[in-house]
């Protein structure tokens, strides 16, 4: 069985869709699958061209979703529907090597990324093409990466110091603001809340809130282990996760009920990145909830 590294949900389709991407036994099972958030319905929608597709991220109102290849050393991105897969940076190995997690800012069009290999937090300007390097710090894991656009902050999980931490979007005023995790993979913002949930792979899914305080536990990992990647369902209050021991997908509430292990059990390979994208109507709000943030950046600036 292929282990799943990330997933994601569709606003397009006729109804929401959860993707994820697949780490191959071979290359030749490396793929990214959706379906729908039952679990039922599986497709695959890229089926070459990947080794270890990563983390996966969307951008719901232009209709694309992006990884990061880490065996393959780039950036990719595709419609959702698995058309028109587009090289995004490719190489050399001193500018991509390992890039593990993606965040999409649509107030600037630009692609956040970490590098677990060199140590980096990058930002990819999808106009241009030029890629800036906003952090290097020798020694530091950086994984999962998350992003308030209207804040003008970044948050990352810093697995080898057990932290979340978050910066400004140019890398300035580095902070600390969860600790005493252990492995932490992935971040995802619910801003709305003011809550952080974080996919840790010595223990499960946590949520605290955006100051670090009030860390619950919502799931832990099957069989020992813990969680990989997840994504945010906010439409249905729902959180989902790739599970470390055995790679399938699972789901819960944000509220810590309706906990469904094992939704989907990928064959082939091991699970990794995970994304959901909300139906039509929900997608609509989060269009509003972006120009909101685009008016509140703007005020900020204009007051500095």
């Amino acid at each position: 069985m292929a282990p799943v590294l990330d997933v994601a949900a569709s606003p397009t389709a006729a109804s929401p869709k959860l993707y994820w991407s697949v780490h191959g036994f071979t290359d030749a099972d490396s793929r990214i699958d959706r379906a729908d958030l039952d679990g039922t319905g599986v497709e695959t929608i890229v089926g070459s061209g990947l080794r270890a597709p990563w983390d996966l991220e969307m951008d719901a109102a232009g209709g694309k979703l992006y990884w990061g290849d880490v065996s393959a050393h780039n950036l990719q991105r595709c419609n959702l529907d698995g058309t028109g897969v587009e090289m995004l940076l490719d190489g050399p190995p001193s500018t991509i090597d390992d890039p593990g997690g993606v965040a999409f800012d649509p107030l600037a069009n630009d692609l956040y990324w970490t590098d677990l290999a060199l140590d980096r937090v990058n930002r990819l300007d999808l106009d241009t093409g030029i890629n800036h390097i906003l952090l290097s710090v020798p020694s530091t894991t950086f994984v999962g990466i998350a992003l308030d656009p209207g804040a003008g902050l970044m948050y990352w999980a810093d697995a080898s110091t057990d932290t979340i931490r978050k910066a400004n979007l140019d890398g300035t005023n580095m902070d600390v603001v969860l600790a005493g995790l252990s492995n932490p993979r992935d971040i995802e913002l619910d801003l709305a809340s003011g809550h952080m949930y974080v996919a840790n792979l010595g223990g499960g899914i946590y949520r605290a809130n955006l100051d670090g305080g009030d860390l619950t536990l919502l799931a832990s990992g099957q069989f020992g282990g813990g969680a990989n990647c997840l994504t945010l369902d906010l439409a249905r209050r729902a959180v989902y996760w790739t599970e470390s021991a055995n790679g399938h997908v699972s789901r819960i509430n944000l509220d810590g009920t309706g906990y469904q292990p094992d939704l989907i059990e990928p064959v082939g390979g091991i699970g990794r990145g995970v994304a959901v994208i909300p139906e039509p109507a929900t997608l609509a709000l989060l269009v509003t909830f972006t120009v909101g943030a685009i008016s509140r950046r703007r005020r900020r600036s204009c007051s500095q």
